[in-house]
């Protein structure tokens, strides 16, 4: 005797869109209990801006329950999502509830449907849940790797001034020579210690002498161009790398930040400037050039720039 197999279920692309289309219906009922937690004006920028990403993440929901769309959902609407709740203090496990919530209100928006016979509960209810933990997984992403980026960047960051600082620094200028060999261009290095800090620190105090540093890492940064990078090097000694930058523009643009610096605290500083590859090949011999020419300027009175 035959075994007689079961029928095989098919779900129709119909079935998929009936979903998807009652899901979209049901958006506003799913968006305002949340925007009304997170931003309670509606008037407010918070409430206009979350409602915007918050619709954008269910817009995508909706393509994936109709069976289309990427897999991921857009990545400006996700950070935003993540940046809107950042800013609120709100942690990994509030932001899982936001989702759940999320998911809950959409099942509820959905059961008249399964009442009437209209929407199939379990697979329509197993397309809901895909999207959503599918949200909740992007939704991890996201927070681990801005908090990787932010230990990163601490890392790499002088606590005082907020420059890059010594370690990170070497970092930076290696990559810089090594994309400069690798295309023939220029990087210029202007090494900068402050005159008299020492004596300045003795007669206002430190908080005066941290003041100053601050200051100096603003003239720096006023100066600086996307590509370039300014770090502390040490104590009162600060680096600035400008790719494709020859020594001469460099030295015009140390010229100013003296000025302004004279102007804001009063003190000067000696600079030497040195230039990948006309003065050194490798990035420990750059900084050695860009050194010496920093030690000279000091010998010959200070207050001064000099090219190695």
């Amino acid at each position: 005797m035959t075994k007689r197999r079961a029928p095989v279920m098919t779900v129709s692309a119909d079935l998929r869109s009936a979903t998807a289309a009652a899901l979209a219906r049901c958006l506003p009922a799913i968006i305002e209990p949340w925007l009304q937690r997170v931003a309670r004006r509606p008037d407010s920028r918070t409430y206009q801006e979350a409602r915007a990403t918050l619709r954008g993440l269910l817009d995508w929901a909706v393509d994936r329950v109709a069976g289309a769309g990427p897999a991921l959902p857009p990545p400006d609407r996700l950070a935003a999502f993540v940046q809107i709740r950042g800013r609120q203090g709100v942690d990994l496990p509030t932001m899982f509830d936001d989702v759940r919530a999320l998911r809950d209100a959409a099942w509820t928006a959905l059961t008249p449907g399964f009442r009437a016979g209209a929407l199939d509960a379990v697979t329509a209810g197993a397309w809901l849940n895909a999207a959503f933990d599918d949200l909740l997984a992007a939704v991890i992403l996201v927070v681990y790797a801005q908090e990787t980026l932010s230990l990163r960047e601490a890392a790499a960051t002088d606590s005082l001034t907020g420059l890059t600082n010594h370690r990170a620094f070497f970092g930076r200028l290696e990559e810089e020579l090594r994309r400069a060999a690798r295309i023939g261009y220029p990087v210029s290095l202007l090494l900068l210690d402050l005159d008299n800090f020492k004596q300045y620190n003795d007669e206002h105090g430190h908080p005066a002498g941290d003041q100053v540093l601050r200051q100096v890492a603003e003239v720096l940064m006023t100066q600086r161009r996307v590509t370039d990078t300014c770090a502390r090097y040490g104590g009162e000694e600060f680096a600035m790398i400008f790719p494709g930058t020859p020594a001469a523009d460099v030295e015009a643009i140390a010229q100013n930040m003296a000025h302004r610096l004279r102007l804001g605290t009063g003190l000067g500083f000696s600079a030497g400037i040195a230039t990948f590859p006309g003065h050194a090949s490798s990035p420990r011999d750059l900084v050695e050039a860009a050194d010496a020419a920093l030690y000279r300027a000091k010998e010959e009175g200070r207050d001064r720039v000099l090219i190695a």
